[in-house]
C-alpha cells in the first residue's frame, strides 16, 4: 500500500474564524474519494495564529493515523444487496453486529 505524506494542513481566517483545510479519504456511493476539507479552529478574539496552528495539529493527528482505513467502509445497504445477490442468509455473527450499532 502506498504510504502518505503527513499533512500538516492549512491555516487561514475567515469571516473572523480561524480555519484549518485538510484532505481526507471519504467513501462517495461506494467509491473511494480524496476530499479537500475545512474545520473551524476558533475566533480570531481568542486566539492568534500560533494556538490556532496548534489546535490545527491535534486535530490532524486524527487524520493522519485513522483506526480504520475509509475504503474499508461499506454501507449495510450495500452489503445486503451482496448478500441477496449470492443467496445467502445472514450469518448469525453479523445480525449481533448490527444490533449491537443500534440498527435493526
Amino acid at each position: 500500500m502506498k504510504r502518505k505524506r503527513e499533512q500538516q494542513g492549512t491555516i487561514f481566517a475567515k469571516c473572523g474564524m480561524w480555519y484549518v483545510r485538510y484532505s481526507d479519504s471519504r467513501v462517495i456511493d461506494g467509491q473511494l474519494q480524496r476530499k479537500r476539507l475545512a474545520k473551524q479552529l476558533g475566533s480570531i478574539s481568542d486566539m492568534k495564529k500560533t494556538q490556532a496552528r496548534l489546535e490545527a495539529k491535534r486535530f490532524l493527528a486524527t487524520i493522519n493515523s485513522p483506526s480504520l482505513p475509509a475504503g474499508n467502509a461499506v454501507k449495510l445497504v450495500a452489503f445486503v444487496d451482496i448478500s441477496r445477490v449470492l443467496n445467502r442468509r445472514f450469518a448469525p455473527q453479523h445480525c449481533a453486529v448490527i444490533v449491537r450499532c443500534g440498527n435493526n
